[in-house]
This record gives C-alpha cells, structure tokens and sequence, in this order.
C-alpha cells in the first residue's frame, strides 16, 4: 500500500487517512481524527499531562477561569494586530472561500496557476 502522506503528486503532498487505517486505529485515534475534521469551537488543553491533546478541557468548570482569560488575552491580541478576521465579511468571505475548494473543486484544491483569493480581502488592513 502506497504512504499516503508522503506521496508528491503535481507539486502537493497527499494527505489524509483511508478508511482501512482508521478501522484499525484506536478508540482515541479515531476520536482526534473526527476532533481534527470536526473541531469544536473552543479547545483548551493540559499539555503536561495531555501533549497529544487527547482530552479537551474547555467544557469542564475547573478550568473556566484560565479559559477566560485566554480568551480575553487572545481577544485583546486581535483586536491590537487588527485581525482582519475580526471583521465578520472578511470572515465570511474565507469560509465560502474554503467552502467552495473543499465542496467544488477536483481534489479540494485549486489547479496550476490558480491561486487563494484571501490574499486581496485579508491584506486591505492597517498595521499598529
């Protein structure tokens, strides 16, 4: 069977997991790979005990304070680097943008000498 992570096809690297190898994967595995494709909105991790972020702490009330203030940190780093996703077209723009490779195209990507639109909607931003 061919390594489907390190073949190099037209100048991409394949990447992804084929239905053989997750059937014969762990519980867990199978868990991070569906977190991976479906991630939640909020992830917080303990990485001391958990480097390969098994287990998502977010929900859990013990650590809603640290989570807050990562969050308020986070927030207020956005806000100061003027994030340009912080403004709700431009976000919307990169999700139908993303939407329409993943849906649209052959192979989820653009072809040769196509390129990502965000470029020209995500640079119009002022510097600090």
């Amino acid at each position: 069977m061919a390594d489907i992570y390190c073949t190099l096809q037209t100048g991409f690297f394949e990447y992804g997991t084929n239905s053989e190898e997750m059937m014969s994967a762990s519980p867990l595995v199978r868990q991070a790979y569906e977190t991976w494709r479906k991630p939640p909105r909020v992830e917080l991790y303990d990485l001391q005990t958990d480097p390969w972020e098994f287990q998502n702490l977010s929900a859990e009330s013990a650590f809603s304070e640290p989570l807050q203030r990562l969050q308020t940190e986070l927030q207020r780093f956005r806000e100061q680097y003027r994030d340009p996703l912080l403004d709700p077209e431009k976000l919307q723009q990169l999700a139908e943008e993303h939407r329409v490779v993943a849906e649209e195209l052959p192979r989820g990507r653009y072809s040769a000498g196509q390129q990502w639109r965000y470029q020209q909607y995500l640079q119009n931003r002022a510097e600090p």
